[in-house]
């Protein structure tokens, strides 16, 4: 047997080296997303790798197939199933730039009060489907647990290669984020206020966003359906606390052009 020829005894199936290795990487990402991730994954043992795979999957891993073979030796391999999380995929905003499409699609664009109304109703809005994409996002969430605990080490004891990798995950996020957001102001007839840009926005709605999601369970009030009197004559409407948070920012941070209704 070669090294790019492993094998899964419990099946008899003969594995590409490559793909026993992503089987492998693959369950440690699910083990971290269901056990948390601590203080790293030091916790995420082949053992314990190997039995998930036996129980859920039929396959049959041994030290053997994978010690000098595709890692040198656990630490090896946790470090690895780490870089695995922070190189995922960004937070998929599709649904939300849907959604907002829809909002602008709708927007009474002839009064500043108008584009008003609809700025606030793309936040609402959008900042609800948000909410919704990233507590369905089991990899997202992993990511942004890493992302977190990387924080708090500091650059000093941070593992500089997966900071990095957290930064270029990150940094693609926000390409969205500032795209949307430049494309609904466009729209909308605003510009930021004096001193202010897309960039210190864009971090600003980020950066609330990252730390309303992780601390959202700390506090006693639900993250959704806030009802506020919000809508047309004061009808009450149903806010999520990242909405309120990005709304206030958006507000704070952008001003109507007079005469975008005339252009």
């Amino acid at each position: 047997m070669t090294m790019q020829d492993l094998e899964a005894p419990a099946t008899g199936t003969r594995r590409k080296r490559h793909e026993l290795e992503s089987l492998i990487l693959e369950m440690g990402r699910q083990l971290i997303a269901e056990q948390g991730l601590g203080t790293g994954a030091e916790h995420l043992s082949f053992k314990a790798v190997f039995d998930q795979l036996e129980v859920r999957q039929s396959v049959k891993v041994t030290n053997a197939s994978v010690i000098g073979r595709i890692w040198e030796n656990q630490e090896d391999f946790q470090r690895a199933v780490l870089r695995s999380v922070a190189s995922g995929d960004a937070l998929d905003l599709s649904p939300t730039v849907d959604c907002v499409a829809a909002v602008l699609a709708e927007a009474d664009l002839s009064s500043i009060e108008g584009r008003r109304r609809a700025l606030m109703d793309a936040c609402r809005k959008g900042s609800a489907v948000t909410t919704e994409t990233m507590r369905s996002s089991t990899g997202w969430s992993t990511w942004l647990a890493l992302w977190s605990l990387h924080a708090a080490e500091g650059s000093d004891k941070s593992d500089a290669e997966i900071a990095t990798l957290l930064r270029s995950t990150a940094a693609r996020t926000a390409e969205q984020v500032a795209e949307l957001a430049s494309s609904a102001f466009d729209a909308l007839g605003f510009d930021f206020a004096p001193g202010l840009d897309l960039t210190v926005v864009t971090a600003a709605i980020g950066s609330f966003t990252h730390g309303a999601f992780l601390n959202a369970d700390s506090y006693d009030a639900p993250a959704r359906g806030l009802p506020m009197p919000t809508g047309p004559n004061g009808d009450v409407e149903d806010w999520t606390l990242m909405g309120i948070g990005i709304h206030s920012i958006v507000e704070r941070c952008c001003v109507p052009v007079e005469d975008h209704a005339e252009g």
